[in-house]
């Protein structure tokens, strides 16, 4: 041992604790004995000998071997405590192991004494090292602690769940975090809207996978601005290489963003640029030349670039694009002129050309910049303009000979336009009157003079004439005063030989009879359209109860006899069946085995049993199916009603019920028909057409649902009137058109889906019965339409 040993015995025998010096002197364990035999010397000697192990035997006059144990453990948990007594029994000793002995050695066994001792040294020994590895690594974490805490970085951590457990004090500034705010909720606030799908798909694909993790958002910071964060995360896994979430950090990439924001703008600018744009080094070698470039000279950018421009050094691909100049650019750094140019296929064209140094922030140029335009359309126009200048100073005489027949046509054409019943204004470009005809005196009671300079708006709203804010080139305008009505037109004028417009000309025509009897006429081919079409639907609806009614009468004959015939059938094979039996029950009677076994074999080779069995539920089946087509043939008759279009009392609900299985094949794919049918009384109604009311809101209904959704159908019965309802979950009527849906032809179905005259005879048909139809819809959230119909 590297020290004496410092044990602490408790024992009240002297002999006893010779007995155990002696037997660790003979193992050659150097050591320090303190005995004790009382409570408080026990409690003296652990402060004040700090024993390495205790001894203590388990009954003593004033002190208990658990009262010992229980104390050291108290005030030295750390030190090995063992039990070295006369015999106990063996619940003595397990209670002594679970309050915390290391071991318990007997007094006449005392040769364990020594390994126990060596046993507790040992284990004494590892949980040091493993407390002193604990301290360590408590050490270690609160400096990596302390290492988060004060990074610039914004710093967070997952569990293995996904779920964010820790962020540093840098992420709680910057998102404004309180002790009383849910942390991953606060994390989920401050993302931004648009972002906050991506960045969740992200990190889920990344918890999944246990992968690395990046992804980019919009954070809202402490002050309200949202910040471009850059976030990047790895997966920890823990001692035993199990994923135990992720660590990450985050930056803060706005003012680099913004930053490369600009640069592509100005990228995009050059790039989109009319102009041509090169850049080369100081050398003259071309790095750099826009779209433009290769469009205006025909080299293309695997040719220019690399090339040298320098005339001097100039390579045989590059373009002449310094020629002359570059002498100049040396001296001076810049150059800027007109020259003759050529492509690359030797057509000769003019440039504008300006070449300018681009320089560092050490002002020291590293670049040049080379801004070409193509000007020979412009240098064609100028020579062009040359030869006309001489053509216009030839031409001036004879624009003054013809300056007064101008003149003199012009008087002419204004005494033309004082003749005519509309009135004419000529306008300026800033909207005052520059000239007007005689139609607008006599309509105003005021002189030329009085009107000429006056705003023309102005003006003529004084004049009772009010017109639209933003003026169309056509529009109608009232005259509350005189009742009139006048279609005012609009035409730009252009008072010079470049055609451009100085103003505009304003005509006001009266058509005030003739809107009269346009208007008549309109109505008069409204009323007359809806009625044909009216009419048009109610014989087609008349035309099809005819033939429902036909094809139901044609197919109930054959289903007639098709049902009696499986009824006889079924009766036939019970006798078969009967019979089958009886012959079973004879044979089995007869005395040859070899010839019963046989028909057995037989019986069970042919499965007659189960052709018997199988035939009735077949002949079930049948009988079955034959009554549901009986059902559906009797509920198409009973929705046609050709005996039945005279008033007469009706529950409404069995309309409803006949409707629903009509139409049951447009509904069941696209709904869910949910009914709510009150008992109600008998109205006196037409049900044929109670019938077609019902079918065209059902259909429109499924129609107006998109996907899968609900319809429901409800019935109910308040005072002297009984109400039904239809509602569906669709896409909703917008507030717009709510008012108009009962109008012919109006529809907000596609074209060639709808005539518009489903809920305009609907409507009248409600009105014809005396009662009311109302309607309630949100967009997007469904409709429902409500009828109400007079019980009397």
């Amino acid at each position: 041992m590297e020290k004496d040993l410092s044990i602490l015995l408790v024992e009240d025998i002297p002999s006893d604790a010779d007995l155990i010096e002696h037997e660790l002197s003979r193992a050659g364990i150097e050591c320090k004995i303190c005995r004790v035999e009382t409570e408080p010397d026990f409690l003296f000697s652990l402060t004040g000998f700090c024993p390495d192990i205790i001894l203590s035997k388990f009954y003593l006059p004033t002190l208990n071997g658990l009262k010992a144990l229980a104390l050291a453990r108290e005030h030295s948990p750390q030190t090995p405590f063992i039990m070295v007594t006369e015999a106990i029994n063996e619940e003595t000793a397990v209670d002594c192991m679970k309050a915390g002995a290391w071991d318990y050695v007997l007094k006449d066994r005392i040769t364990r004494l020594i390994p126990a001792i060596l046993t507790a040294q040992e284990k004494k020994h590892t949980l040091d090292e493993r407390n002193q590895e604990l301290e360590a690594l408590k050490k270690s974490r609160s400096f990596y602690l302390r290492l988060l805490e004060t990074s610039p970085a914004l710093i967070w951590r997952t569990d293995s769940q996904g779920n964010f457990t820790y962020f540093n004090q840098k992420w709680l500034e910057f998102i404004s975090y309180s002790a009383d705010q849910d942390l991953a909720k606060v994390l989920m606030e401050s993302l931004h809207q648009e972002d906050k799908n991506q960045f969740l798909e992200d990190f889920r694909i990344a918890h999944t996978a246990a992968s690395l993790f990046e992804s980019e958002c919009r954070l809202r910071n402490q002050s309200g601005e949202y910040r471009r964060i850059q976030t990047f995360g790895r997966p920890l896994s823990d001692e035993m290489g199990i994923y135990s979430g992720h660590i990450g950090y985050c930056f803060d990439t706005t003012e680099r963003f913004e930053t490369e924001e600009v640069l592509r703008k100005l990228s995009r600018a050059v790039e989109q640029s009319t102009s041509s744009f090169l850049i080369t080094d100081t050398e003259g070698c071309i790095e750099y030349a826009n779209a433009s470039f290769t469009r205006m000279t025909g080299y293309t950018l695997s040719e220019v670039i690399g090339a040298n421009a320098n005339p001097i050094e100039k390579t045989d691909t590059a373009p002449d694009i310094f020629g002359n100049s570059w002498e100049i650019i040396q001296t001076e750094g810049k150059w800027c002129g007109e020259r003759l140019s050529r492509k690359r296929d030797g057509d000769s064209y003019w440039e504008l050309a300006t070449i300018s140094p681009i320089i560092d922030t050490d002002d020291v140029t590293t670049h040049y910049l080379v801004e070409l335009e193509d000007i020979t359309r412009r240098k064609e126009a100028e020579q062009e303009l040359q030869k006309n200048r001489a053509k216009l100073i030839q031409s001036h005489e004879e624009l003054n000979a013809l300056f007064n027949q101008v003149e003199t046509s012009k008087r002419e054409w204004e005494r033309t336009l004082d003749c005519i019943g509309d009135i004419v204004i000529l306008i300026t470009a800033d909207g005052k009157i520059k000239r007007c005809n005689k139609a607008l005196q006599e309509f105003t009671s005021l002189t030329y003079q009085e009107i000429i300079g006056s705003h023309w708006k102005d003006f003529l709203t004084h004049h009772g004439l009010n017109f639209p804010p933003e003026l169309p080139p056509g529009c109608e305008i009232h005259h509350e005063s005189s009742g009139r009505c006048f279609y005012c037109t609009s035409y730009p004028f252009a008072d010079n030989d470049q055609n451009e417009i100085s103003g505009f000309v304003l005509t006001i025509h009266d058509f005030t009879k003739r809107k009269a009897v346009s208007d008549e006429l309109e109505r008069a081919y409204g009323k007359l359209k809806a009625t044909q079409a009216k009419i048009v639907q109610q014989e087609k609806m008349a035309s099809i109860g005819q033939l429902a009614a036909g094809v139901a009468h044609e197919i109930n004959n054959p289903m007639g006899f098709i049902s009696s015939n499986l009824g006889t059938m079924r009766k036939y094979l019970g006798r078969l069946a009967e019979h089958v039996a009886f012959i079973s029950n004879a044979i089995d009677s007869l005395p040859d085995d070899e010839f019963r076994q046989g028909l057995r074999e037989q019986r069970k080779t042919l499965k007659i049993d189960y052709l018997i069995e199988d035939g009735k539920e077949l002949i079930d089946e049948s009988l079955e199916g034959a009554e549901r087509v009986r059902s559906i043939v009797q509920n198409l008759k009973s929705f046609s009603r050709v005996d039945e279009s005279e008033c007469k009392p009706v529950d409404i609900n069995d309309c409803l019920e006949s409707t629903i299985k009509i139409v049951w094949n447009e509904v069941k794919y696209k709904a869910t028909l949910v009914r709510d049918l009150e008992t109600l009384p008998l109205i006196r109604c037409y049900p044929q057409q109670l019938n077609q009311v019902f079918m065209n809101l059902l259909v429109n209904a499924s129609q107006a649902i998109e996907k899968k959704g609900e319809i429901r159908v409800r019935t109910w019965h308040e005072g002297e009137s009984v109400y039904a309802s239809v509602s569906d979950t669709g896409c909703g009527i917008p507030d717009g058109v709510l008012n108009r849906i009962f109008e012919p032809f109006f529809t907000t179905k596609e074209v060639g889906k709808g005539t518009g005259l489903g809920l305009s005879i609907t409507y009248d048909i409600i009105k014809k019965h005396k009662g009311e139809i109302f309607v309630e819809s949100r967009p997007g959230a469904g409709t429902t339409f409500t009828i109400r119909l007079p019980v009397q």
